[in-house]
């Protein structure tokens, strides 16, 4: 649930993925999941159905009532 989508986007030549970005998506699935009890792509059946939520799905954001917390979450994810 945590895989950011730089992780996804990986190529032979870009092998690298820098642990700042991937360490703030892991902490906006976080507080996403704190705030919701659900993790914003929760229906994944599988890691490849996981990649395509991560990178072509919007995020549910409006499950998230306090608008100071979804505007903080929206930024990390």
């Amino acid at each position: 649930m945590f895989f950011a989508p730089e992780m996804f986007r990986r190529t032979e030549t870009s092998t690298k993925v820098r642990g700042e970005k991937t360490d703030l998506w892991a902490l906006g699935v976080t507080f996403y999941y704190l705030l919701t009890g659900r993790y914003p792509c929760e229906d994944a059946t599988n890691p490849l159905h996981l990649k395509t939520l991560v990178l072509e799905r919007d995020i549910n954001f409006s499950l998230i009532k306090n608008d100071d917390a979804r505007e903080v979450i929206q930024l990390l994810l």
